[in-house]
Parts: structure tokens; C-alpha cells; sequence
């Protein structure tokens, strides 16, 4: 048994999405929460972004191990997002991208 909530809020400045899920039951829970964004497949699109490590997945798209650089994607100068397949998880987003 558990609750999960997603508010959204609009702002001038942009989106802020609060996420959260409430364990209702009597034993622990495993549970992950995040954001799966989407992002336009243009030629000059770029991804600009601080993070601090990555999880790799396995062939069914699972998180198995976490990753930190020089092992994972460095968006920090911004990268190219054309023909890439970016399907992981980031850890230590600094809030923007």
C-alpha cells in the first residue's frame, strides 16, 4: 500500500514539479522517483546540464549500477543531442538544464 502525489506549478520563470510517494504499509518499500523529459530530435539541439554520476541499465532498462565521470555522459560544456539514445538515470542535478 502506498500514495504517491505530483503537483505542478507554472511560473514565469518555468516548471516546478514536486514529486512524492507515502509508504502505507507495514514493511519497507523500494522506490524510485524521477523525471523521464523529452527533448526535440533537432540537429542543433544541446543539453547543458551539472550532474554528478549516472545509472547504467540493463537490457530491460533497469538501474544496476551507478556510474560517476569520467565513466558517465559530462554535460556541463553542453552535448550535442542528435542520434543520441539517452535513456538513464542522473544523480546531483544542480536544478537547471
Amino acid at each position: 500500500r502506498y500514495r504517491t502525489m505530483q503537483a505542478i506549478e507554472l511560473t514565469p520563470a518555468g516548471a516546478v514539479i514536486d514529486l512524492s510517494v507515502d509508504n502505507q504499509g507495514d514493511s519497507p518499500m523500494p522506490v524510485s522517483l524521477g523525471l523521464h523529459p523529452y527533448f526535440p530530435g533537432l540537429a542543433s539541439a544541446q543539453l547543458i546540464a551539472r550532474t554528478d554520476g549516472m545509472w547504467e541499465t540493463d537490457e530491460q532498462l533497469l538501474p544496476t549500477r551507478r556510474v560517476r565521470p569520467p565513466a558517465c555522459p559530462d554535460f556541463s560544456a553542453g552535448a550535442a543531442l542528435a542520434g543520441s539514445d539517452l535513456d538513464n538515470c542522473f544523480t546531483g542535478l544542480d536544478g537547471s538544464a
